[in-house]
C-alpha cells in the first residue's frame, strides 16, 4: 500500500509539473521495493525512474538504473522485463548507440509474447509499456537519415506500436500522451492532416483532463508544428485551447 501511494504521488506531481516530486516518491518506493524483494515490483519501479531521466534527455542517468535492473530480472516476469526493456531501449536511443537501441527492441518483442493478461503488475502499472518504445523508434529513426529525411521504416514501426492497442483499454491520460507522440510523429513525416487532427482531439481531451503536464508537451509540439506551417489556420486556431 505504502508504494502504490508513492506511485499515486509521483504521478500527481509529474501532471503537475513537479519532476523532482515524481523522483523523490519513485525514490521512496524504490528503497521500500528492494527491502521486499519482489523482483517484478522493483523492475516495473526502475523502469518508470529511467523514464523520468529520458524525459528530460538524460539518458546516462537513465542506464546506471539498468546495471541494478539486470541483477534481479532473470526472476522478473516478461511484463515487467518489457517495462525496462522499453525503457533501455528509449536511453540507448538518445544515446545515439543503434545496435543496442535495435537488440533491446527485438528482446522487447520476445517478452511481449510471453506476457500473461494474469500479470498482478497490470493492476499496478498504467496499460501496456508502449509509449517509450515508440518514442525508441522515432528517436532511432531520426538518427537513422535516408537522404536527409528519417528512415521512414522505422517510422511506421513507430506509428504501428502507437495505434496497436485498443483505444478504449487506455486511460485519458495516456490517450492524451499517445496523441501528443501521434502529432509529433505525423510533424516528424510533415504529415499536416494528420498532425491537425491529432493535436485538435488531444487539446480538447487534454481539458479535461487538467493536467500541466500533458499541456505543456502539446504545447511544445504546436509550436514546432507552427514553425513548419506558420499559416496553418488550424494550428493558429489552437491557440484558444493551448494558451
Amino acid at each position: 500500500m505504502l508504494i502504490q501511494a508513492h506511485w499515486m504521488l509521483a504521478y500527481l506531481a509529474w501532471n503537475h509539473l513537479d519532476s523532482s516530486g515524481r523522483f523523490l516518491h519513485l525514490r521512496a518506493a524504490l528503497q521500500i521495493s528492494r527491502r521486499l524483494g519482489d523482483a517484478s515490483l522493483l523492475l516495473a519501479l526502475l523502469s518508470y525512474q529511467m523514464n523520468t531521466f529520458t524525459h528530460a534527455r538524460q539518458p546516462d542517468r537513465a542506464l546506471l538504473l539498468l546495471q541494478e535492473a539486470t541483477r534481479v530480472e532473470k526472476n522478473a516476469s516478461p511484463l515487467a522485463r518489457t517495462l525496462l526493456l522499453s525503457s533501455a531501449a528509449l536511453a540507448y536511443a538518445q544515446q545515439g548507440r543503434t545496435r543496442e537501441t535495435q537488440t533491446a527492441l527485438e528482446h522487447l518483442q520476445e517478452q511481449q509474447a510471453q506476457t500473461s493478461e494474469e500479470d498482478p503488475l497490470l493492476t499496478v502499472i498504467e496499460g501496456r509499456p508502449f509509449l517509450p518504445e515508440a518514442k525508441a523508434y522515432l528517436e532511432l529513426a531520426q538518427g537513422l537519415h535516408a537522404q536527409g529525411r528519417p528512415d521512414p521504416r522505422l517510422l511506421e514501426r513507430a506509428w504501428n506500436v502507437l495505434t496497436a492497442l485498443p483505444w478504449e483499454t487506455l486511460s485519458l491520460r495516456v490517450q492524451v500522451e499517445t496523441l501528443n507522440w501521434q502529432a509529433r510523429l505525423a510533424l516528424t513525416e510533415e504529415d499536416l492532416e494528420r498532425c491537425a487532427l491529432c493535436l485538435l482531439q488531444a487539446a480538447q481531451q487534454a481539458r479535461v483532463l487538467q493536467s500541466g503536464r500533458r499541456l505543456q508537451e502539446l504545447r511544445a509540439t504546436w509550436q514546432a508544428a507552427k514553425e513548419l506551417w506558420p499559416y496553418e489556420r488550424r494550428l493558429l486556431e489552437l491557440a484558444d485551447v493551448l494558451l
